[in-house]
Formats: structure tokens, C-alpha cells, sequence
């Protein structure tokens, strides 16, 4: 948050929660997502993403689950607009994101 204050990372499992204090001596934003991916991957720290963002380093082992158990059910993110006639601009910006995902997929296939 701009004031300078943490917000605790939220656990949930079952009907059971949990909030964790994280430590302060480095937090990346979410506006550095590949640096806290970098970091993590050479095992200096743990990250907080979207699983889905991470599941091509789960496979290839380059990064470890932590508590699986506790982690959201959703995937992210997801764009909303509430009816299919979207501006110009929001449609072009809808359009790349799906035809990276496609062409994502295509790759990701090729590789295997």
C-alpha cells in the first residue's frame, strides 16, 4: 500500500484461516513480478502469484509449491466488461491477450 503498510497474506484452507505477517526485509510488488520470479527461482525467497502464472516453473522444476493446501482455488486474472460490445481499444487489448495465449499454447506444445 502507498502508506507504507503490509498487508498480511491471508491462508485459507477448509473453513480454517490464517494471516502471515510477511518479514520486511525485501517485498517486490506486484509490479516486479519477473524480478520476484528471478529471485525465486534461484532460491532466494519464496513468491505469491497467481498459480497459474507459475505452473510452467512447477513443471520444469525450476520452482517448488509451498503450501499447496492453502492456495486459492482461483486462477487469475480475469478481465470483465460487462457486455460483449467492447470499445475499440479494450477489444484490441482483449484480442492481443487472447492471441498470446494461443500462440503460448501452440509453443508450450511444441516443446513437450
Amino acid at each position: 500500500m502507498s502508506g507504507g503498510k503490509f498487508l498480511p497474506w491471508t491462508l485459507e484452507r477448509d473453513a480454517e484461516t490464517v494471516f502471515v505477517e510477511p518479514e520486511t526485509r525485501l517485498l517486490i510488488g506486484v509490479n516486479a513480478l519477473n524480478t520476484g520470479l528471478l529471485f525465486a527461482r534461484c532460491r532466494l525467497g519464496i513468491i505469491g502469484a497467481f498459480h497459474n502464472w507459475l505452473d510452467d516453473d512447477f513443471n520444469r522444476e525450476t520452482l517448488v509449491p509451498v503450501l499447496p493446501d492453502w492456495w486459492p482455488e482461483q486462477g487469475g486474472p480475469r478481465l470483465y466488461y460487462p457486455n460483449r460490445f467492447a470499445p475499440n481499444p479494450l477489444r484490441a487489448f482483449i484480442d492481443l491477450g487472447l492471441n498470446h495465449n494461443a500462440w503460448h499454447r501452440k509453443s508450450r506444445k511444441s516443446t513437450s
